[in-house]
């Protein structure tokens, strides 16, 4: 008689404990999805994309104002700019694009990739620190938007000195990702775009 006492008692606490759980799920879904977060988190944490930038100067445009004494973008000046995604490591400080502005290895391209931001600190004329706060697009796919990724955040002028941005979303599998990325300037390419080294750290 005590076991069959026992048994139920038991049997009871298990279902009170799956309805407070249940209702947990339900009442509080911020708790819910931290735990998701959580193993996506997990999930993601080995799927690093690296890549090298080229970046295509001859589509590098910028306001006419505020520009400097020397007609360079000053600070608060706005600019868009494009170039090839390469595989890590692959390039050197002047490699990436030719002059006329098509890519040097087109057989290595990996992707597409478009900036745009704006110039702090001196504008063109910065020295040290960062020169630009921008946004960044890295299209993976093989149409327009099919798969990507965005950063934000700022840019250093200094060479081969790493700067953490933060992944704000993406398309594709990459869509309601998050994150963060490390880049670092490499140097400048013959079209006179900069070339860039970027690791990407995605999860959901």
């Amino acid at each position: 008689m005590y076991q069959i006492i026992k048994a139920k008692y038991l049997q009871n606490n298990l279902v009170q404990l799956c309805l407070i759980l249940s209702s947990m799920l339900l009442v509080n879904p911020v708790w819910a999805d931290s735990l998701y977060s959580k193993k996506q988190k997990q999930f993601f944490h080995n799927r690093v994309l690296q890549f090298d930038i080229a970046e295509n100067g001859s589509r590098f445009a910028f306001d006419q104002e505020p520009v400097d004494e020397d007609g360079m973008p000053a600070y608060g000046g706005e600019f868009i700019t494009e170039g090839y995604l390469y595989p890590y490591g692959f390039l050197n400080n002047q490699e990436g694009v030719n002059p006329d502005g098509s890519p040097t290895y087109p057989d290595q391209v990996l992707g597409r990739w478009i900036c745009r931001g704006w110039h702090i600190g001196q504008g063109a004329k910065t020295e040290t620190g960062p020169w630009v706060i921008t946004n960044q697009y890295f299209d993976l796919g093989e149409k327009y938007g099919q798969l990507s990724l965005t950063t934000e955040g700022y840019e250093l002028v200094d060479q081969n000195v790493s700067i953490t941005r933060a992944i704000t979303g993406g398309t594709g599998k990459y869509s309601r990702t998050r994150g963060d990325s490390s880049q670092q300037l490499l140097g400048f390419n013959e079209s006179l775009g900069v070339n860039i080294r970027v690791r990407l750290r995605p999860y959901r």
